[in-house]
């Protein structure tokens, strides 16, 4: 079953419970657990994949007009069977804008120089949606991880509503074991305006490649 997709009744996520949390002056983070649930199952509902998010909120670009947040979210099999996820066309870490931003008031752009017209399952580094909420332009770009499953992650944009998501099964089927965890990264830039496609790329490289400290033994 689509775990995400509510309407047919055969699937739910639900939140199971919360690990930890923090707070200080350089980040906040938060962990918790949620079950993806089988509905479908002939005697009881049955969890089918447990997700770990790992949440963590940076106190940087306040001045810039943009704030940062990481997501890591870690997908492990319930039980000891593994999970096929089969070829889909959306259904993955998902953005969907204000109501205000239906229509014209909405805009995409990729890594790769797409936007809403011709980004649709285009493999990216990173998308960006921005709209207008009562005149005023702000928006969020997505960064997607080199070391995500099938990187650069295919996207789909919708041509109609402000929606848009990371999906690696537009690509086909893939296996979730009990031995090997899907683990997938994602920054988050939220901004005032519209992206600005070589901030989003010096900050994706970040993301991608950030700085390490050697400790060398004399």
């Amino acid at each position: 079953p689509n775990f995400w997709d509510l309407l047919n009744g055969r699937a739910t996520v639900q939140f199971s419970k919360m690990h930890h949390r923090v707070g200080g002056p350089v980040f906040a983070e938060f962990q918790v657990v949620q079950d993806h649930i089988d509905l479908a199952t002939p005697v009881s509902p049955k969890v089918a994949l447990k997700e770990t998010w790992n949440v963590r909120a940076w106190n940087v670009g306040a001045r810039q007009g943009y704030s940062l947040y990481d997501i890591v979210t870690t997908i492990s099999c319930a039980g000891p069977s593994p999970v096929t996820i089969k070829k889909h066309p959306w259904g993955g870490m998902a953005i969907r804008g204000a109501p205000e931003w239906y229509g014209e008031k909405c805009k995409f752009l990729t890594s790769a120089g797409k936007t809403r017209s011709k980004a649709n399952h285009t493999r990216v580094r990173w998308c960006s949606i921005s709209g207008s909420t009562r005149g005023v332009w702000s928006g969020m770009t997505v960064m997607s991880h080199p070391a995500n499953l099938r990187h650069p992650e295919p996207v789909r944009v919708n041509g109609t509503i402000p929606y848009f998501c990371f999906v690696g099964s537009y690509l086909g089927d893939f296996d979730i074991t009990p031995d090997k965890p899907l683990v997938l990264r994602y920054r988050f830039l939220v901004h005032d305006g519209e992206v600005r496609a070589d901030n989003a790329d010096r900050l994706w490289k970040d993301f991608a490649n950030p700085p390490a400290a050697v400790i060398v033994a004399e």
